[in-house]
C-alpha cells in the first residue's frame, strides 16, 4: 500500500454516509443517470457523492461525461457568471492531483 494511503475498515455511524457498491458496465451515461438527474436539477442543494474509479483513464472519462451531460446546469453561475472550477459542482481528484486543486476539492 502506497505511504499516503489509508483503509476505513469500520462503517461511520453518521446518518449522512453511506456505501453504495455497483458492478460497472460499459454504459456510464446509464449507469449514473439517477445521479446526473439529481445534480441537474438540484443544483447546490445535492446530496454529496464519491464516486471510486480504479484508474486516472476512468476517472478522467467519467469527470468528461459529467461535465458533458450538466452543461451549463453543473456550475452555479448565480455565484459566478464566469464559468470555472471554482463555481463548479463537480471535480476530479487522483493521487496525481496538484495540491492546490486537492485542497480546493477536500474544502
Amino acid at each position: 500500500m502506497e505511504p499516503d494511503t489509508y483503509t476505513v475498515s469500520q462503517p461511520s455511524n453518521r446518518p449522512n454516509i453511506t456505501y453504495h457498491a455497483v458492478a460497472a458496465t460499459y454504459n456510464m451515461k446509464k449507469e449514473f443517470h439517477r445521479l446526473l438527474s439529481e445534480l441537474n436539477e438540484k443544483g447546490q442543494s445535492c446530496r454529496k457523492f464519491i464516486i471510486y474509479c480504479r484508474n486516472i483513464k476512468s476517472c478522467s472519462q467519467m469527470y468528461d461525461l459529467f461535465l458533458d451531460v450538466l452543461g451549463d446546469d453543473g456550475y452555479n453561475l448565480e455565484l459566478e457568471q464566469t464559468k470555472s472550477y471554482k463555481n463548479r459542482y463537480v471535480a476530479m481528484f487522483y493521487r496525481s492531483t496538484a495540491e492546490t486543486n486537492k485542497n480546493f476539492v477536500l474544502n
